[in-house]
């Protein structure tokens, strides 16, 4: 609706001329240099002047009267006078600009939000803050759709300052009726087949499609269905072995029949569905595969796959050991001529983790652990605190894989009143932190 470069003051010209108008422009005055009581002022909106003796309030409230509004241009500047006791007049121009666009059933008022400041000085003194804003509202209320033929219609459901216009828009006239299309041909689906990879990732499945539009077949690419191999488990006691079976005789394999005559042309077919697919997964482990049966009848078939063998293989369960600082270090590689750096810890602390170093805390309120950026397989350091009789707030990365005490589900929450040592390692894919904790 606004098409001024600029924000404008929008003003509906209409032909109601018996409407009074409404305050549709809020004029502010503020000042501490001056006293508006001695002064007066005009608004001269390309011709259409209004005038205002009382300017003790500060504000000037403008409205406009339908016939005010029928020789407006479409565009203008008002210019705002104001004349004191001595008829003296200070004129402010080109600085309020208006747009007049024109309806037959609406009031002439200001239809959109608009807001102006600026400020009058004297001297290089602002003597003056001037503030413009009009006071109208324009919000769309219903649409209805009219018998054809019917005018186009738009009333106002609002009031004066907060406008909701209701439009009514006359139906289409029906056209006529186009003529009846070529009988389709037939379509069949001929097959569907689906494969599955043995990697682990995020599931994604990719279907193609084969044959012509009107025998059809469809393969599906299932991939990253196998779940991530779990934690390893405690080695169970080895079974005996049993004795192997003895291998039966292959049997002969036949001889092969003649190739049969053609069969006669079917009949045309009718147009093909897919009216489902649904599918299964066994909590086995193996090769994965995946078995498509299909269902329902040639023009409206169905699917069903059934994925094996898609779970990771148990790991071996560890034997029994003794888990002890000595034993920990051991494990990892580590001998006592390697020559440790030790660095003591605040009560609260953030430290990057560096090779060869020994991190001794005592009581720890909280502790915060980053992983160094470049390492190598030969990496090794230790932390040592203790978790007082408030829990240590503990704050590490995600990517760590934690085993020992207080360790669940790949967690380590430290409790209260325990003395924790941590051996910290890298084994070339993995941050591997060992948790010993004695109360």
């Amino acid at each position: 609706m606004n098409n001024c470069e600029q924000n404008a003051i929008v003003i509906v010209r209409n032909n109601d001329t018996d409407w009074n108008g409404a305050n549709f422009l809020t004029i502010n005055l503020e000042t501490e240099i001056l006293d508006l009581s001695d002064f007066k002022a005009t608004l001269n909106m390309s011709g259409v002047i209004k005038e205002f003796d009382d300017l003790s309030s500060g504000s000037i409230e403008v409205n406009l009267s339908a016939q005010e509004t029928k020789n407006l241009p479409p565009f203008f500047n008002g210019v705002l006078n104001l004349i004191d006791s001595t008829n003296k007049v200070a004129t402010i121009e080109s600085l309020i600009p208006f747009e007049v666009i024109s309806t037959v059933h609406n009031n002439a008022i200001a239809t959109e939000p608009y807001t102006l400041n600026f400020d009058v000085k004297q001297g290089g003194e602002t003597i003056l803050k001037v503030n413009v804003e009009s006071a109208v509202s324009v919000e769309v209320g219903t649409t209805t759709t009219l018998p054809a033929g019917s005018d186009a219609t738009v009333t106002n459901s609002g009031t004066l300052n907060h406008l909701v216009l209701n439009f009514g828009i006359p139906q289409g006239i029906q056209g006529v009726q186009g003529e009846t299309g070529a009988d389709g041909q037939s379509a069949t689906i001929t097959g569907a087949t689906a494969t599955v990879n043995n990697t682990v990732g995020t599931p994604s499945v990719t279907v193609t499609s084969g044959g012509t539009e009107f025998a059809r077949s469809f393969n599906f690419d299932f991939r990253n269905l196998k779940g991530e191999q779990g934690i390893q488990g405690i080695q169970g006691i080895q079974g005996e072995r049993g004795e192997q079976g003895i291998q039966g005789e292959q049997g002969i394999q036949g001889v092969k029949g003649d190739k049969g005559d053609k069969g006669d042309k079917g009949d045309a077919g009718t147009n093909a569905t897919i009216t489902g697919a649904t599918a299964s997964v066994t909590n086995t482990v193996g090769t994965p595969s995946v078995v498509v049966t299909s269902g329902g009848t040639e023009s409206a078939r169905s699917f069903n796959f059934a994925f094996t063998n898609l779970k990771g293989d148990k790991g071996d369960t560890g034997s029994d050991a003794e888990v002890t600082h000595e034993n920990v270090l051991s494990a990892i590689g580590y001998t006592p001529e390697q020559s440790m750096t030790i660095q003591t810890l605040s009560a609260t602390d953030s430290i990057t983790l560096a090779d060869n170093t020994i991190y001794n805390g005592g009581e720890q309120t909280a502790l915060t652990i980053t992983l160094p950026s470049v390492v190598d397989v030969s990496f090794l350091c230790e932390i040592d605190f203790t978790s007082g009789t408030t829990a240590t707030t503990l704050t590490y990365s995600n990517t760590i894989k934690w085993v020992g005490d207080d360790v669940n589900d790949n967690i380590f929450l430290p409790v209260a009143s325990k003395r924790y040592t941590i051996i910290c390692a890298y084994d070339g894919i993995n941050y591997r932190f060992t948790v010993r904790g004695v109360e």
